[in-house]
């Protein structure tokens, strides 16, 4: 079987050690691929409903939220457990944890999740604030000018 390394560079801030490349196979990249060209993936994203996400959420220890939190950020295994403190180990273990708690497949469609409800709670967020004060309608008059 082929093996095809996927690197995730991060440039939004400087590292002190090497980035392993996450080894997987070459069939399985490309039939996720094909599923999320088709939209499989994300429509199953977006069937999860906002109480499933919720539920899944509250199940998460403190540190387990946290290590989402870094996945969500796209942080390698060796980043998150040198910024939460923890050993590598340690770090697998929360994500493994994480990714069950979230009824994901992969690290990856946990942090999606994860940042879906993140945007949908800033969205709601932005109506109410919107709805108490009435800039909503002050905004799209001074923007129909």
């Amino acid at each position: 079987m082929t093996e095809m390394a996927i690197v995730n560079i991060d440039t939004s801030e400087p590292t002190r050690w090497e980035m392993p490349a996450t080894r997987t196979s070459a069939p399985s990249v490309a039939k996720r691929s094909r599923e999320v060209e088709r939209g499989e993936v994300l429509d199953d994203l977006l069937r999860l409903g906002e109480d499933d996400v919720e539920e899944c959420l509250a199940s998460l220890t403190t540190m387990q939220r946290l290590v989402l939190q870094h996945l969500a950020c796209g942080y390698l295994n060796k980043q998150i457990a040198y910024r939460c403190g923890i050993s590598l180990a340690t770090t697998k273990s929360h994500i493994s944890q994480v990714i069950h708690k979230m009824r994901s497949h992969c690290r990856t469609e946990a942090a999606v999740k994860y940042a879906l409800h993140m945007q949908r709670q800033a969205h709601t967020a932005d109506l109410e604030r919107c709805a108490k004060t009435g800039a909503c309608g002050r905004l799209s008059e001074d923007v129909a000018m």
